[in-house]
């Protein structure tokens, strides 16, 4: 049995509580710890969640002495540290995205990361929507054909409201950009699922910042990183490729693939296809995929969204690293900053 910890338990929308529930389901792994820099936080966060108080840990010594591995869900600029502390005390990490917020970081963490037998990873879980695995299948199996074009849209609406008070996310050397860094580790983890991220080159970026200006103790602060951005490539085999991302509303998440024997849509958890028509027939109309639509197999029931906890205990459980571990997200995370440098 896995002994698992939660570092970091959040205030507003933490990730948290996503990871603590998988790990409540997942088959192997009993969470043992919970640790907060805030006491406070952790205290609301077992209330909340109904958990024995017992599991909060007075120090950072203490956490690490009761836990085999952990789920660090704490700000981006933590996360490095933490990463690095994990490893140096003998612990499986699994860290919430983004990885970093300076890339001077990352080379020594590869380092790191690469010299371990530990298991590490990054949460990019939006692998595991069925509908995204369903369409993984279909460009693999080549129902799409040659990609020609490639439009992927995530967003949320949180931010939405100027109520929202100036927190660590809207602080670019806590967060790193906002809604780009956010959403963009996400949409770029999901081409290299579907198609292969080597593929892009050519990255150019806007991005914008509408509240720009949000209040905290009564005084109006500078929002420092963006509320939206978009950012396109060109792949080698000459596929275009486009992205935006929000936090001040959206469509959530959505995705279009054209291909030159079909296209698919994936838009409220569905995928639509339309094949390709006769000459000068017109278009057909998208409907819905009746093929097999697969899941993953991790014992999770129901369609609420994964987090990387089963892929990662299952590593544990059986040796070898994650599809997406930590080595992988730096090459994520480099990319991104590459990306950031393109900005018009």
């Amino acid at each position: 049995m896995v002994k698992a910890g939660i570092l970091g338990t959040g205030k507003t929308i933490g990730m948290a509580g996503a990871h603590l529930a998988d790990y409540k389901e997942v088959k192997n792994a009993q969470l043992t710890a919970i640790y907060d820099i805030n006491a406070q936080m952790a205290n609301d966060f077992c209330e909340k969640h109904d958990l024995d108080k017992a599991l909060i840990c007075e120090n950072i010594e203490e956490f690490w002495s009761k836990i085999d591995a952990l789920s660090i869900c704490t700000p981006n600029h933590t996360h490095v540290d933490y990463v690095k502390e994990a490893i140096k005390n003998g612990k499986h990490v699994l860290c919430e995205k983004p990885l970093s917020v300076i890339e001077d970081d990352l080379e020594e963490l590869n380092r790191i990361c690469n010299e371990t037998s530990l298991v590490t990873a990054i949460d990019f879980n939006y692998r595991f929507i069925p509908g995204f695995i369903t369409a993984r299948n279909l460009i693999k199996a080549g129902v799409l054909g040659d990609i020609y074009f490639y439009r992927h849209i995530m967003g949320g609406d949180r931010f939405n409201n100027n109520d929202i008070i100036l927190e660590w996310r809207t602080d670019r050397k806590r967060s790193g950009p906002g809604s780009f860094a956010d959403f963009g580790s996400h949409i770029l983890d999901m081409f290299e699922f579907l198609i292969g991220i080597d593929e892009l080159e050519d990255f150019k970026l806007i991005e914008n910042t509408f509240i720009k200006e949000r209040n905290l103790d009564g005084e109006k602060h500078k929002v420092s990183n963006d509320d939206v951005s978009a950012f396109i490539a060109k792949g080698k085999s000459g596929i275009i490729a486009s992205f935006m991302t929000s936090r001040v509303g959206g469509l959530g998440n959505q995705l279009e693939i054209v291909g030159s024997e079909a296209s698919i849509i994936f838009a409220d958890n569905e995928i639509k296809i339309r094949y390709k028509g006769k000459p000068g027939g017109g278009f057909p109309a998208f409907v819905p995929y009746e093929g097999e639509h697969l899941a993953p197999d991790d014992g999770i029931k129901g369609p609420r969204l994964r987090t990387c906890v089963p892929s990662f205990i299952n590593a544990i459980e059986n040796g070898g690293q994650p599809s997406t571990d930590i080595s992988y997200g730096i090459k994520i995370q480099k990319l991104l900053f590459d990306i950031e440098s393109q900005v018009l």
